[in-house]
């Protein structure tokens, strides 16, 4: 899959709009999700199994960090780094 970051953030947005209570273009890319939309553990869950599902990567383990899930970007970012490395 070749996507552009530009790409991946928005739909990286629209996926945490469906799971968070705010609009696609309400969020910010590096607004905290925890605190600024309220998204709990399980939401994240939620959202990193449908990411996978959705851009057909894996998220390792390891990774499953606040650095890398604090904000849309930077889920983004790690998908995008997912994605070339494919």
């Amino acid at each position: 899959m070749s996507l552009t970051k530009e790409q991946v953030q928005e739909q990286v947005c629209e996926m945490i709009a469906r799971f968070a209570p705010i609009a696609e273009n309400g969020i910010r890319l590096d607004a905290n999700l925890r605190e600024h939309y309220g998204v709990d553990s399980l939401i994240l869950v939620e959202l990193l199994v449908e990411a996978e599902e959705h851009f057909g990567i894996a998220f390792d383990s390891s990774s499953l960090t606040d650095e890398y899930f604090a904000t849309a970007d930077a889920i983004a970012s790690y998908v995008s780094s997912r994605l070339e490395a494919a």
